[in-house]
Order: C-alpha cells, then sequence, then structure tokens
C-alpha cells in the first residue's frame, strides 16, 4: 500500500498532487441577505440555536453556537471596567450571577449555515420525536438498503461536496493528513462540528473509495482500511495535539451515518461533556468484530436513534415494520416470527 510521509501537523503535508481540476468554490454567506423565519431546535445545555429561514429566495438552515472559552479573552473580560454583573442567587458559599461581557466578548459564535437546505436536511438540524430502532439483518436486506440506495443514486449530486474534497476542489487548506491509495487511502481533515479550536477536536477521516455506504457493507476485505484509519488518524492527532495524553481521542463510526460515505470520527474525550450516543461503534470494536467473523455487520442486529420525521423512519413505517421496542423473546425465528405477530398487531416484524 502507497504510504503517504507525515511531515508536519501544523498544517503542511506532504501529499500526492491533486488532479488539474478547476476548483469549483461555493458562493460566500453575505449575512445581511439571511431570513430568519422560525427557531426549529435550540438546546439551553448545548448551547445552540437553529432556524429556518431563507437565503436569496432558498430554504436555508441557520445554526448559531458558542465557541469555546479563550482563556485569555476570559480573564480579560472578568476584569473589564465596562463588565456587567447581576447576582440572582446567593447561598453560604455559593453564587450565581448573570454578566453581559464587553463587546470583544469572552467566545465568538460559530454558525452553520445549508443552502439550499431541502426535507432531509430539515429534520436532521429540527427538534423532533426520536425513537431507538433495532434492525434486523433481513430488515436492512429487505428495506433499509433499498432506502440508502435510492438516497444516494437519486440524487446525483448527494455526496457532491464529499468528492469535492477528495478530489482536491475545496478545504485543501484544512486538510490535516491525506493517503491517496484509492482502496486503502483516507483523507483526514475537521469536521463540520468543529468551530477550530484547540479545545473542540473534532476530526472525520473519509475514505478515497466511493463502494462502502456505511458499517453494513464492511467486512474481512476492509480491514487494511480500517487498520490504516485508525493507525495514521491517531498519530496524525496525536502529533498536532501533542499535549493529549495518550486515549484522550477517541474514533468512531455513526450508524446509521449522516451521510452514506464511509467516515471515521476522531473526538477529544471531555470528561466534563463526555457521553457516547447510541449512534457510536467504537472503531477499535469495529475491527476486532470482523476479525472474528467478516461477515459480523452483515449478520447482526444494529439498533440506532431514529427522528420520526425522517426520511429513513417514513422509508421503514411505509413498509409496516415494527422494530422497537426491542423484541424479548428471542427463540426460534418462526415461533418468535408468530409471537411478534401477535404482540404487535396488524405490523410485521423481520
Amino acid at each position: 500500500m502507497k504510504r503517504v510521509k507525515l511531515e508536519s501537523c501544523e498544517g503542511d503535508i506532504k501529499k500526492e498532487p491533486t488532479t488539474d481540476v478547476e476548483p469549483t468554490v461555493s458562493e460566500e454567506i453575505d449575512f445581511k441577505e439571511l431570513k430568519l423565519e422560525k427557531v426549529i431546535d435550540q438546546s439551553a445545555l448545548t448551547k445552540y440555536i437553529t432556524f429556518k429561514g431563507e437565503y436569496k429566495g432558498q430554504t436555508a438552515v441557520i445554526r448559531l453556537e458558542k465557541t469555546p472559552f479563550d482563556e485569555e479573552s476570559a480573564r480579560n473580560s472578568l476584569n473589564a471596567p465596562e463588565l456587567e454583573a447581576k447576582r440572582n442567587l446567593i447561598n453560604d458559599v455559593y453564587s450565581r450571577y448573570n454578566i453581559r461581557p464587553p463587546s470583544n466578548g469572552v467566545a465568538d459564535l460559530k454558525a452553520i449555515i445549508v443552502v439550499p437546505a431541502n426535507e432531509t436536511v430539515l429534520a436532521k438540524y429540527s427538534r423532533n420525536e426520536t425513537i431507538l430502532f433495532y434492525e434486523s439483518p433481513s430488515v436492512y436486506q429487505m428495506i433499509v438498503e433499498k432506502f440508502i440506495t435510492e438516497t444516494v443514486e437519486k440524487n446525483k449530486d448527494y455526496n457532491q461536496w464529499v468528492y469535492n474534497i477528495l478530489e482536491g476542489k475545496t478545504e485543501t487548506e484544512h486538510v490535516l493528513y491525506n493517503d491517496p491509495d484509492p482502496k486503502d487511502g483516507f483523507m483526514l481533515l475537521p469536521s463540520l462540528k468543529s468551530s477550530g479550536d484547540d479545545k473542540d477536536i473534532h476530526y472525520i477521516a473519509l475514505c478515497h473509495r466511493r463502494d462502502i455506504r456505511s458499517l453494513r457493507d464492511l467486512n474481512a476485505s476492509h480491514l487494511p482500511l480500517l487498520d490504516n484509519i485508525h493507525q495514521i488518524g491517531h498519530e496524525a492527532l496525536n502529533q498536532k495535539y501533542d499535549y493529549l495524553e495518550e486515549g484522550q481521542i477517541r474514533s468512531y463510526i455513526h450508524y446509521h451515518p449522516t451521510f452514506y460515505h464511509f467516515h471515521v470520527h476522531f473526538e477529544q474525550i471531555d470528561p466534563a461533556e463526555y457521553k457516547s450516543s447510541d449512534r457510536d461503534n467504537l472503531l477499535t470494536d469495529v475491527i476486532e468484530n470482523i476479525r472474528i467473523r467478516s461477515d459480523y455487520y452483515q449478520r447482526r442486529m444494529l439498533a440506532f436513534p431514529v427522528s420520526i420525521k425522517s426520511a429513513l423512519w417514513k422509508h421503514i413505517d411505509a413498509a409496516g415494520i415494527v422494530g422497537s421496542p426491542y423484541p424479548r423473546f428471542l427463540g426460534p425465528p418462526g415461533v418468535r416470527n408468530m409471537w411478534n405477530s401477535i404482540r404487535y398487531g396488524e405490523k410485521r416484524i423481520i
């Protein structure tokens, strides 16, 4: 396998030259043209708010988040003479204040804007009811795989933003590492969710090959790719963020992913905020499971949270499939299906 030598993790890396294709750069957003219509999601815990809006006649999603604190700015703000502070609680040694820092405050805002925003994007960024769905191998083969294929193939531009990155047309300045091997290579760069701050480490590894859509597709033939992503991905991030201790970055695969082009997440473990998602499958676990059995992810039931407004759930529900809650009776398939048909009435469970 052809390797790319990682000379530095400060932005300059040794990589193969990209093809001579003229870069296509998206239009920079003119914030004065954004029209906010309604709030579709917000969180007091994680400090974000999301609007449905309009941008130059097209539907838009606008999400605002507070970026991590910068120590120097925080110190200067708290000592600034123009700081406004209002106490709203005092009890023994504890007190709580609402403070308004000066205009050059302690943290900026990060804005994520999606234009045009289709129904799938709106569902993704909207707050709605979520259930935990248990997807059996047969449900995947009969229902879900068809949905994924139609989703990717129906829209020829579905993964175009991914291909723009892999082909060197966009975000080249953000790439931390690139192994151009078409079979086992990948590109490592910050996730869209990352603020770019050293305290907010979230990267994704995008594989160059385009025939792997999700965890369900993986088998023993993909172990060289997975091992490459795990080993080199962690090495590159440990070099760049050399102040982190070994084991402070975790790598994982979402199921279902947000987009159907195989990728792996790398994220710093923050003890104050760490919470494993029901979609997270640790990369090391995935590798070991496949080593034990090549078709592990084609044979096992996979549980994942799904929004009841998502296109995926609508597709599953339209097929009359019930996969949640998890069936408590695990006898022989024939008996199990008979029991489930009684339990769930006219709905089918496979």
